[in-house]
């Protein structure tokens, strides 16, 4: 069951959370930064997919 269930619930609520482990600040901007990064990678290769597609269209004419 729960480690803390035998403590009182603002104890066991609180040693809960901390053991979550929240982020700080900075590793949210961290995974922002990075996450624009994946973001711009994608957008890019749509890019480069839709001109493959369209120069293919082009062809079929």
């Amino acid at each position: 069951m729960y480690p803390n269930a035998n403590k009182t619930p603002s104890v066991a609520k609180w040693q809960d959370l901390h053991r979550l482990r929240i982020p700080t600040i900075n590793q949210l901007d961290n995974i922002k930064s990075h996450l624009d990064l994946v973001i711009l990678a994608l957008e890019r290769s749509q890019i480069l997919l839709l001109r493959q597609f369209y120069k293919q269209q082009l062809l079929l004419i």
